[in-house]
């Protein structure tokens, strides 16, 4: 596709609105009741349980958004390694893929940017147990390194494994609550402790490894707000430059609502779309996650998701079947869909941000699902069984609570077109992430442009490294300013089960 970013925005967009996408991303299996018009020659086909035998008996559904999806599904993908790294110490074969390969990448933005990696710093936000930030250590070798998380625990466990390493003085830990006002003093402090007054300021580079929710826009913003007070400065040198930033985020059900859309095209777009383009529904940020792409990639994957699936198919079919009374749901459990009265990040406590403040448009969120909890899988090879399970839990009576017109037929039949229902809605969710992903990259290009305003960063091909053609290089909004490239890079081999692999990169062009 020969189109720049914010083409690419503007038709992800168009695809969202849709009166068919935005139905079945509002209408989860819990809520199917009653269907829209536009569905009803696919419920039909979906009640057969069978693939259409011919092109004549497929659906409307197929085209065009089809297409759309499946496009966007494969630009998150990428090739499998030619070999895939041993599992390091304390790490799973997941988590060692992804650090050593998050580790490659980092090394490469470093050296690229003309920096060696011995006169560098670098800011790991949201360490965690601090397994990047050992690798990146051990192998580059950094002037210094500041491991930030908020959990004591956390902290404390990467310590332990530095002093095995012997670089505990070359990490410094930092446990905070990282929020927008706080990221960039943080950093300040720490460059602070180890910078002589006549060095030249310190190359800094920000990275992080699934930073959840609101973290990584957060991380965005510290780096534009970082480069711009970098050339502001008067009459003294600065501690430090922003130099460069490598950010894979996670968790978008976590955001908070300021946090998307970010950029100017997209919510000028979406503003002066006819009418209006609506908020997206709290699934559409869980459904994100989804990595229909790799379902059918062995027996056990297909196995996987075809009890996942099952799992939502038969909660779903129990309230359709039986008067399972209602409960008012747990405080802690109850999730506000109006965000008026929603607290800024710096307002929040930690375990408030941990929540969803989304709304619950769409999820299927309902009192008497929260009273089932969770099942142990065994339970969903047979139906009756289930019923009791669910029975017991919930305390109602699988006799004498059955709805009339109970019908064993019938209910296979709804079954099979609520599977369909949900399996078309997880197929959207890269088409969501895409969008999230995408819009974070056009965001960066304007703030770091200097307009605003202007969203394309590169020629627009659509390369087959990045969500969205990987790179833009972005001139300085003022005369001096080495310039900045931006890219989209997919890291992670998906197969591997690293189901969020884009990482948002920014590094100065100057060598």
């Amino acid at each position: 596709m020969d189109c720049g970013d914010t083409r690419r925005l503007s038709e992800i967009q168009d695809a969202i609105s849709s009166e068919l996408i935005d139905g079945l991303l509002r209408t989860h299996p819990n809520d199917s009741s009653s269907i829209p018009e536009l569905w009803i020659s696919w419920w039909a086909w979906a009640a057969s349980g069978s693939a259409p035998s011919s092109e004549a008996e497929k659906p409307e559904l197929c085209a065009p958004w089809i297409r759309l999806l499946r496009y966007y599904c494969e630009k998150l993908r990428i090739a499998p390694d030619a070999e895939h790294l041993a599992s390091a110490v304390g790490m799973s074969p997941k988590k060692s893929h992804e650090v050593f390969r998050m580790t490659a990448y980092v090394a490469s933005v470093i050296r690229d940017s003309g920096i060696d990696p011995s006169a560098a710093c670098i800011v790991d936000v949201g360490a965690g147990q601090g397994y990047l930030t050992r690798t990146l250590q051990v192998h580059l070798r950094c002037r210094g390194v500041l491991a930030l998380d908020a959990d004591d625990l956390q902290t404390a466990g990467a310590k332990k494994w530095e002093r095995k390493l012997g670089i505990e003085d070359s990490v410094t830990h930092r446990t905070i609550w990282i929020t927008p006002s706080n990221l960039l003093e943080t950093v300040d402090e720490w460059i602070t402790g180890m910078r002589s007054s006549e060095d030249e300021p310190i190359p800094v580079f920000l990275v992080a490894l699934h930073a959840c929710g609101s973290l990584t826009p957060t991380i965005l913003r510290t780096f534009v707000a970082a480069r711009r007070r970098q050339y502001s400065w008067e009459g003294t040198i600065p501690t430090w430059r922003p130099a460069g930033m490598v950010a894979v985020g996670c968790c978008y059900n976590l955001l908070q609502p300021q946090d998307f859309p970010m950029s100017a095209a997209l919510s000028n777009y979406r503003r002066n779309q006819a009418p209006p383009a609506p908020a997206l529904p709290a699934s559409a940020y869980h459904l994100a996650t989804q990595i229909p792409g790799t379902w059918l990639r062995t027996p056990e994957a297909l196995a996987d998701v075809t009890l996942a699936v099952r799992k939502i198919v038969w909660r779903a079919l129990l309230s359709c079947e039986y008067s399972l009374g209602s409960a008012d749901a747990r405080p802690s459990e109850q999730v506000s869909g109006d965000l008026s009265g929603t607290p800024t990040a710096d307002e929040e406590r930690p375990s408030d941000l941990r929540k969803s403040c989304l709304g619950t448009e769409g999820t299927g969120m309902r009192p008497e699902m929260q009273r089932l909890g969770k099942l142990n899988k065994r339970f969903y090879d047979n139906w009756d069984e289930f019923v009791a399970a669910a029975a017991a839990k919930m305390g109602f009576s699988p006799t004498q609570d059955l709805r009339p017109g109970h019908d064993p037929e019938q209910r296979a039949v709804l079954e099979s077109q609520l599977s369909v229902l949900h399996t078309l809605r997880c197929m959207i969710g890269p088409l969501v992430e895409s969008l999230i992903v995408l819009d974070r990259k056009v965001w960066l290009v304007e703030q770091l442009n200097g307009a605003g305003g202007s969203a394309d960063g590169g020629d627009g091909t659509a390369g087959s490294s990045g969500v969205e053609s990987g790179a833009g290089t972005i001139e300085g909004a003022h005369a001096g300013h080495d310039p900045m490239t931006v890219a989209i890079e997919n890291l992670f081999d998906q197969a591997t089960g690293s189901g969020r692999n884009v990482a948002i990169t920014a590094l100065s062009s100057k060598v």
